[in-house]
């Protein structure tokens, strides 16, 4: 986040992230079986340094894996660290996993852990997270012992290494992305979690929420991601043949605002906005109350977070217009927001904002466009979110 440059108005906080899943076909659990997964968006690669999108990351997650984990309570565990140990303030020891075996049939060793650490640093949309590894003083005392060094202390270290930004590759697997419409995994027998239920995994991208729904409900899919509206529908359906499996995401949702361009270098426009944009309903209708209302850039399950009590997290039409009006704009003004997802989110906004002046040209465009705008400074106001490793200090 850079300091200084944006400011932003939180409207969502830990939503529930909702995946379809066919009971019948997954109580047959047989081992060479194939589960077909339906996502909800297309991932742009096939390791995790080259992007950071939501897609990438759900793919990635069936591919590799970090040097720890979290639990369902956010607390860390092996993975393919055994144990760990904070030499000192600087240095973290990290005793892998023996007899971990790579799908391509090499071992894991510290060389992975090293050539993995390098990458992250290296990589463009992860160096803000992983700049404090020092790379060059990082070394294997052993094939199963490593030890990262760190420029400075680092408190979201052990999470970062439990996180999809860490995971670990083997070099010689790396290799150009495939394309097409669907992504085809076969089971690691090696694999040394044991044995996985089912032999092949395919990921099929399907854009449409609905037809993601209709898919899973007709058997064509087997798992499938739901929009908020379709988990509702089918949570308050019953003995459908089917489950919806939620989780609470580390994510906050926000509008935020270019403070270099006019009118938004002004705080009063800001607020205004804030108190403007009605964030209880959008959580209600929108998100169908799978998730709260923010207070905070941070979302509840987060080491850090704290509950923000400000009277602009309300919803107050009328003392919009006045700041408006302090601000110098008491009719209004036109401005541009950009989002890559959440078009009826937007819409919504853009009504809240019409009703005190305020018109809004949207512009709903793909990732690679919207993060350029924003990178570069092209955008007035822009739809984000942040998702941390679980500690508040990730970056």
């Amino acid at each position: 986040m850079r300091k200084g440059l944006f400011a932003a108005l939180l409207v969502s906080l830990a939503a529930c992230g909702a995946v379809f899943c066919s009971e019948a076909a997954l109580a047959e659990n047989k081992e060479d079986s194939t589960v077909v997964f339906a996502m909800s968006m297309e991932p742009k690669a096939l390791v995790r340094n080259r992007s950071s999108d939501t897609a990438t990351c759900n793919v990635c997650a069936q591919i590799y894996e970090s040097l720890l984990t979290q639990d369902k309570d956010m607390k860390l565990a092996p993975s393919l660290a055994t144990s760990w140990e904070r030499i000192d303030d600087t240095h973290y020891r990290f005793h892998l996993r023996d007899g971990v075996t790579f799908h391509n049939g090499d071992k894991f060793t510290a060389d992975d852990v090293l050539y993995s650490f390098r990458m992250f640093v290296e990589a463009p949309n992860l160096a803000s997270m992983w700049r404090p590894v020092d790379v060059e003083n990082c070394k294997a005392e052993d094939p199963l012992t490593v030890v990262i060094a760190l420029k400075h202390p680092y408190p979201a270290f052990l999470n970062l290494c439990a996180s999809d930004h860490g995971f670990i590759v083997n070099k010689k697997a790396m290799e150009a992305d495939p394309k097409g419409d669907y992504l085809k995994f076969e089971a690691n027998e090696n694999w040394w979690g044991g044995k996985v239920g089912f032999r092949n995994l395919i990921m099929r991208y399907i854009p449409e929420a609905t037809t993601r729904a209709i898919e899973g409900e007709s058997g064509n899919v087997e798992v499938a991601q739901v929009s908020t509206d379709n988990a509702r529908e089918a949570m308050d359906e019953k003995d459908r043949g089917f489950s919806i499996l939620g989780q609470q995401t580390l994510n906050a949702s926000y509008l935020s605002f270019n403070c270099k361009v006019k009118p938004f270098d002004n705080p009063k426009v800001r607020q205004a906005i804030a108190l403007a944009i009605d964030a209880k309903t959008i959580v209600n209708s929108y998100f169908q109350g799978l998730c709260e209302v923010g207070t905070s850039f941070l979302a509840p399950a987060t080491w850090g977070y704290s509950n923000v009590d400000s009277r602009f997290n309300g919803f107050d039409p009328e003392e919009a217009r006045k700041l408006l009006t302090e601000a110098g704009y008491p009719n209004g003004f036109k401005c541009t927001l950009i989002s890559n997802s959440r078009q009826p989110v937007c819409e919504m906004i853009q009504a809240y904002l019409a009703n005190i002046g305020i018109q809004v040209d949207l512009n709903v465009t793909d990732f690679t466009n919207w993060l350029d705008a924003i990178v570069n400074g092209r955008q007035q106001m822009y739809v984000g979110g942040w998702t941390t490793v679980g500690d508040a200090t990730d970056g």
